[in-house]
């Protein structure tokens, strides 16, 4: 059995960030989430309503489905059906509520990016960690420059079969709920003692040094851990104490075997946040 990786254009679309609605679908028109685009003219089956929500009665469920013996998986993209919008200011985070049931490698990927004119002036990317209950995500926007003015901002959802050692992985589900544009650290929701934002890991997959970049919301301790498949920490950060802002720490990986490693964010001794790394050298 083949095994088809679906391609999603995050820059299809041309929909300002303010204008984006729906954000916990409650909406829908038919089998379709109102104001998204979904790939559902050619697989059928891969966006699908759910009842797990967080917030309200509905929430979405991107679904990893078999047509033809491939794979394809479920994806929703902003929608430029309706005017253009324009933002005035750059998005810092996009964050929402999240549960994903992976099998196999299987990922789902949260991608954003936004406009100044012609120019992709932020981009921020990620896999989100595996999680059997609703998890907060908080991806940050990085910014190559110095932008007062954003004109669009496109941003996907998606999850994506694998193909590691010819195997096809069925099972795989992401359940999205409850999305929203913040601009500034104080629009960050913080729960429990979350302190610390989802981090976003980069080249993917990466062979020689990997950087991780993540947010901070108030003073706290941080740690990052890197373990390989088998739980074993082969890479740790020194502690520090940081304040509230955007941070990256780089680690040095070209001495690590091939595979699936995980990345995991410590706040005051308690574990904020985990990712999933791919480790591949030429």
């Amino acid at each position: 059995m083949k095994t088809k990786l679906l391609l999603i254009g995050i820059f299809c679309s041309q929909l300002s960030m303010a204008q984006l609605s729906n954000t916990s679908f409650e909406n829908w028109n038919g089998t379709e989430p109102a104001d998204w685009l979904t790939n559902l003219n050619f697989a059928s089956g891969s966006v699908t309503q759910s009842e797990n929500a967080y917030i309200g009665t509905k929430s979405i469920s991107l679904n990893l489905v078999e047509i033809d013996g491939a794979n394809y998986g479920g994806a929703i993209y902003t929608n430029n059906s309706g005017n253009n919008g324009y933002d005035g200011s750059a998005p810092r985070f996009i964050t929402g509520w999240y549960i994903f049931n992976q099998a196999g490698t299987d990922e789902a990927n949260v991608e954003v990016a936004a406009y100044a004119g012609e120019s992709v002036a932020g981009y921020g990317t990620t896999n989100l960690a595996p999680s059997e209950v609703f998890k907060q995500f908080i991806l940050p926007v990085d910014y190559a420059f110095s932008v007062s003015t954003i004109d669009f901002t496109d941003f996907s959802f998606q999850i994506l079969p694998q193909n590691i050692n010819n195997e096809t992985h069925l099972g795989s589900f992401l359940i999205l709920d409850d999305l929203a544009i913040v601009y500034d650290y104080t629009g960050i929701n913080e729960t429990g003692n979350n302190q610390a934002g989802l981090m976003q890991a980069y080249p993917s997959p990466a062979s020689d040094k990997l950087s991780v970049t993540y947010i901070i919301a108030n003073a706290t301790k941080v740690q990052l851990q890197l373990f390989d498949a088998l739980g074993r920490l082969v890479s740790v950060s020194t502690m520090s104490t940081l304040t509230a802002g955007n941070y990256k720490t780089e680690f040095d990986i070209s001495v690590l075997p091939n595979g699936i490693y995980q990345c995991r964010l410590e706040t005051n001794n308690a574990i904020s946040n985990t990712l999933s790394i791919m480790v591949m050298h030429p």
